[in-house]
């Protein structure tokens, strides 16, 4: 299930384990609790004007129109490669707990967080998605997971 969050003053930081009750972000009891919960610098996140979850990874859109996303990468959901076999220090990154810029995604306007990828819609009207693609839902034409975003194919 995908959540709207609201940026809220005074809240716990997102990630704080006393405030892990779901409404910021981390594992509300219906996920894997083992899972840790996503979390962010404030600061790094001042200029947020929309956020989305997935319920174990979070992205951002900044007012510069980058892409910020944290929690877990097992996917490539954060838009960096995931780890390999037996996770390797240098095969990827399975989870992070501070924002990643998504690489190539410039402008935009609105992110949507979704199961085990991401999408945002850029200015100008495009649209491009990054992590798993099982069936898909990445919008390529393909069924090949990008550690990468790609543009989304015009409707044939």
């Amino acid at each position: 299930m995908t959540r709207r969050l609201h940026l809220a003053v005074g809240r716990p930081a997102l990630g704080d384990s006393a405030a892990n009750d779901g409404a910021n972000g981390g594992d509300d009891g219906g996920g894997d609790a083992s899972c840790p919960a996503p979390a962010a610098d404030p600061a790094f996140l001042s200029d947020a004007v929309e956020i989305d979850t997935s319920g174990h990874f979070v992205c951002a859109v900044r007012a510069s129109g980058q892409v910020v996303c944290w929690g877990e990468n097992l996917n490539a959901q954060l838009g960096i490669n995931p780890p390999v076999d037996g996770g390797a220090p240098d095969a990827g990154t399975a989870f992070s707990s501070r924002g990643i810029v998504v690489p190539g995604v410039t402008g935009a306007t609105h992110v949507a967080a979704g199961y085990q990828h991401a999408c945002a819609v850029v200015a100008g009207g495009g649209v491009w998605c990054w992590g798993a693609n099982t069936v898909g839902q990445l919008g390529d034409g393909t069924t090949t997971p990008r550690n990468l975003p790609v543009r989304v194919l015009a409707p044939l």
